[in-house]
């Protein structure tokens, strides 16, 4: 029979504390898991994803969006400046 559960300094109840305080906090630790789940939709919806160019450019648009949204830019904008041969790119190190 399993004991108690304790929560204490240095025990997975702090991650709890964390995530209970601070709803900024996601639930998961799998944004690679999210980032697909789009493609996946895609792919069991009839008639998407048809042919391998299609895909390309499913996976192109998606990849620039996630990225500005990481990086807090505004994902319409960043596709206005696409459009209009003035793309948004992240900073490099």
């Amino acid at each position: 029979m399993a004991g108690p559960a304790v929560v204490g300094p240095g025990s997975d109840g702090d991650v709890l504390i964390d995530l209970a305080a601070d709803p900024t906090i996601p639930f998961d630790n799998n944004l690679a898991e999210r980032d697909n789940r789009m493609t996946k939709i895609r792919q069991k919806i009839p008639g998407c994803l048809r042919t391998f160019t299609g895909a390309e450019h499913f996976a192109a648009i998606r990849s620039y969006t996630a990225a500005a949204g990481k990086n807090h830019i505004n994902i319409y904008q960043a596709l206005v400046q696409l459009a209009e041969g003035n793309p948004w790119l992240p900073q490099t190190t």
